[in-house]
Parts: structure tokens; sequence; C-alpha cells
């Protein structure tokens, strides 16, 4: 049988190489001979005990979730001034209220919800009454 010429060239099995004789690349050799060490601890670039690291740690913690507090509490005092706020609410308790309006018949419960949710509205007018004269105060006092 005669082999039929390919047009694939191939090295002859003999002049290949295995990958376990071939000789490592240099790029994989390491590039000191020493062995790595771990990077420094916080509080040993610190140069501090480690139980005086993490109190510090816990205080600075501890300071930025109060500062994160009050700004919590200083923006919900902010909206309270805002009328957005107080619309929005409205439209909320309007939104609740729609559901009793569709029903056919009101039980005792459904009419004592009703009248805590007509209240709930009352008082959000009266503080958009308050803002707004508060605002139109300060037009007049300023134009």
């Amino acid at each position: 049988m005669v082999k039929k010429p390919s047009s694939r060239k191939t090295t002859p099995k003999s002049k290949q190489e295995t990958p376990r004789d071939s000789p490592r690349p240099e790029f994989m050799e390491p590039l000191s001979p020493k062995p790595l060490t771990p990077p420094p601890t916080p509080w040993e670039i610190l140069s501090m005990p480690e139980p005086e690291y993490w109190a510090m740690t816990e205080r600075v913690q501890k300071m930025y979730r109060e500062i994160e507090r009050k700004n919590y509490e200083e923006a919900l005092l902010n909206d309270l001034n805002r009328p957005r706020f107080w619309e929005d609410r409205i439209e909320k308790l309007e939104k609740e209220r729609e559901y009793f309006n569709k029903k056919r018949g009101w039980s005792a419960v459904d009419m004592a919800c009703v009248d805590r949710i007509d209240a709930q509205i009352q008082e959000c007018e009266s503080e958009l009454d308050r803002i707004y004269a508060v605002e139109e105060r300060l037009e007049v006092e300023y134009d």
C-alpha cells in the first residue's frame, strides 16, 4: 500500500519532543530565590498592638455610624418641611381609602380604618397649610 501525500506537513515522531523532555521556559522561573513573605498586617504598619488597633477601629466605626444616624435624622426632619412629602403621603392615604370606597358595605372595623385614614389625611393637610403659610410669609417679607 502506498500512502497518499498529504498537504499537511508534520515532523517525524522521532524529532518531536514530549512536554516532559522540553526545557522549562525562562519566564516561568521565579524572579528571586527567596520565599515570599506575607504583607504586613494593618497594626504592624501603624506600629501598635493588635488589641489597640481593633479598639481604635471600633471607635472610628462607631463615630461614623453616629454621623450617619444624625444625617439620616436631619434628612427626615427636612422632609417634614417639604410640601412634596405631605402631598405624597396624602396620595398614599387616598389610595388606601380607595379600597374601602369600592366596598359595598362597611363593617365597624372598616369604619374605624376609614376614620383613621381620614384623620391622617386631615393632619397632612394641616401640615401643608402650615408650610404654605410660612412660605407666603417669607415671600411677603422679602418682596
